[in-house]
């Protein structure tokens, strides 16, 4: 069995295309709010976590939802400290400037809170708590570098978390 959950506008995309099978199911919403008395095999949150409030309770809610022996793949997280070290790189100002068709300047970390709008909760703390979280719990936790031709492979990782 397949379970999908997204906002309602995606799912309704998904449906069209994957109504005709049988195993897949459909969720709309926020699946913190649906109250789910399953557990999974396997998870994958995609580029989702830097959209929610609270990103650590987030991750413990998907974490609630695995198996012991399952894997969770949280992908494409924005770490805003990862994309300040790679602003801070002669190479990532001509890549963003580049990207963005405008020079960039980036003073200090100071500096490029303020600009951004970037999720500020999805960090290195964020990271470390993952990794601190899921070995607590016996998981493996491992960064997976995205591939260069990702664009924005530079500033997101994303985090295989794996039951033993």
């Amino acid at each position: 069995k397949v379970f999908l959950c997204d906002i309602p506008e995606v799912i309704n995309v998904l449906k069209k295309k994957y109504s005709n099978y049988k195993y897949v199911y459909f969720f709309e919403g926020e699946f913190q709010k649906l109250n789910l008395k399953k557990s999974f095999d396997k998870i994958l949150c995609y580029s989702v976590i830097q959209c929610v409030n609270n990103p650590k309770l987030f991750y413990k809610n998907i974490f609630k939802l695995s198996k012991p022996k399952s894997k969770i793949l949280i992908g494409d997280i924005p770490n805003i400290n990862k994309k300040f070290r790679f602003l801070s790189s002669e190479f990532g100002l001509k890549f963003e400037s580049k990207r963005l068709k405008k020079k960039v300047v980036i003073k200090n970390f100071s500096d490029f809170l303020a600009k951004t709008e970037q999720n500020k909760l999805v960090d290195d703390k964020f990271i470390n708590f993952i990794f601190n979280h899921s070995r607590k719990n016996l998981r493996n936790c491992f960064v997976i570098k995205q591939p260069k031709k990702l664009p924005f492979s530079y500033t997101r990782e994303d985090v295989l978390i794996e039951g033993f």
